[in-house]
């Protein structure tokens, strides 16, 4: 029997091992474009320095996804993800304040810390390519499609609160507390990556989230009418 024949008769591979197949192609993908929209930035990086980085062929690329755009936000959408599944399972009656500070430190101590964490030139670690697409300023699309995102995010975090918290429906105060998560949130992205652009040593991401949430909370004036 002909070698192609026989390939062509073999039975195909059982449907885990193939889902599993296309799960470790696609975060290959991912892994690689992190590290390159890091060194490069997310405008200055190709498809084919992705593919090349990952070691496929463009073509195998798009097999997975559609665009650059799709590849930098599997792991934001991720997150979000991570995120909201992580504040809802927090203790009931637990305070917002201590809610987030407790989501943000378990993610940080998760699977954005693992072996996808990298390091700048010192060493010190950088969350993912979360960090590096959101550091980006000159794509539009980019940004479109992370503040569509972040106003998804917001508005399931209200309806947490609104049940956590017992508000009637359309109440404005668990919008509030929501936006201020999300606020925090992107505190600590953009904080973390202009400290580290800076030349910063900057605080872990969840102790710059938990600290902006903070000066939410206590109100804002302290900040605008500090002794010099």
């Amino acid at each position: 029997m002909e070698l192609a024949e026989a390939a062509e008769k073999a039975p195909p591979p059982p449907s885990g091992r193939r889902e599993r197949k296309k799960a470790e192609t696609k975060q290959r993908i991912v892994d690689a474009a992190s590290a390159l929209f890091w060194t490069k930035g997310y405008d200055a990086t190709s498809i084919q320095d992705i593919a090349e980085a990952a070691d496929f062929a463009p073509g195998t690329l798009y097999l997975h996804f559609e665009s650059k755009a799709d590849i930098a936000l599997v792991q934001f959408h991720q997150w979000m993800e991570d995120f909201i599944a992580a504040i809802e399972s927090r203790p009931d009656g637990e305070p917002p304040d201590e809610m987030l500070a407790a989501t943000l430190f378990a993610l940080s101590d998760a699977g954005y810390t693992s072996s996808q964490q990298l390091r700048d030139e010192a060493g010190r670690p950088l969350p993912s390519v979360i960090m590096g697409i959101l550091f980006t300023e000159t794509s539009l699309e980019l940004a479109g499609r992370i503040y569509q995102i972040m106003i998804e995010t917001e508005q399931v975090l209200a309806g947490v609160f609104t049940r956590r918290l017992g508000y009637a429906d359309g109440s404005l105060e668990p919008q509030i507390i929501a936006s201020a998560f999300v606020a925090a949130w992107r505190v600590a992205v953009y904080g973390f990556a202009n400290m580290v652009a800076a030349g910063v040593d900057p605080p872990a991401p969840d102790q710059l989230g938990t600290r902006a949430f903070g000066a939410y909370t206590k109100g804002l004036e302290g900040l605008w009418t500090r002794e010099p």
